[in-house]
Formats: structure tokens, C-alpha cells, sequence
């Protein structure tokens, strides 16, 4: 599969969730793709989508109001379910600390 048609699938699956893109030409394809009002293009910050997108979970973490007790956590107000970071390899490992840092602050959007 080449980047641009994984491209594709992610913007049709996304369409409603913030997504956090790594530079470059994964940038640039996606916009070509569908260039929406939530996506984030991250321009010269290679290495921080991971990052970026950790952020922005644990902020729609905060801003959702807590389930009622016994509910599934996604039961709270209605509004994105997740944050999505497109990254490459080689950017990622400019950065490889964002998994073990995602994984132990955990948020439930992620």
C-alpha cells in the first residue's frame, strides 16, 4: 500500500476526530487528500505528532464530563472519542520517548 492510499483511509475514518500530522510530505498529501478544519499539520516539528496528539487527548480527557458511575468512559458528553497522530519512522525515532510517555499518562481518547 503507498502512503497516500493508507492516507485515504485514515481521512475517511477521521473525518469527525482531531488528527495531528507529522511534517513533510505526510503533511502535504493529506491536505491534497482532505484538508479539513481538524487536522494539524505540524510544520518543521519533526518528531512531536506523538506528542502533539497526547496533548490534545489529554486536553478532550479534561473537557469531557465524567461518566455516570458504572457507564462505559465514553458515555460522557457527546464529541470526538479519540486523537489521532499520523507519524513517519524516521520521525518518530527523532522522538521515540512519546510512546513510553502516551502509554504511562494513558489518555482514554488515545
Amino acid at each position: 500500500m503507498k502512503r497516500i492510499e493508507a492516507l485515504e483511509i485514515l481521512a475517511a475514518a477521521t473525518a469527525a476526530l482531531p488528527v495531528v500530522v507529522t511534517c513533510a510530505a505526510t503533511s502535504r498529501e493529506l491536505a491534497a487528500v482532505a484538508d479539513r478544519p481538524n487536522h494539524l499539520y505540524l510544520l518543521d516539528a519533526m518528531g512531536l505528532a506523538g506528542s502533539v496528539a497526547t496533548g490534545v487527548a489529554l486536553g478532550l480527557d479534561r473537557a469531557r464530563p465524567p461518566a455516570a458511575p458504572g457507564a462505559p468512559a465514553s458515555s460522557g458528553a457527546p464529541g470526538p472519542l479519540k486523537a489521532v497522530a499520523i507519524e513517519g519512522d524516521g520521525s518518530l525515532l527523532m522522538n521515540p520517548n512519546v510512546l513510553p510517555t502516551g502509554g504511562f499518562l494513558a489518555p482514554a481518547t488515545w
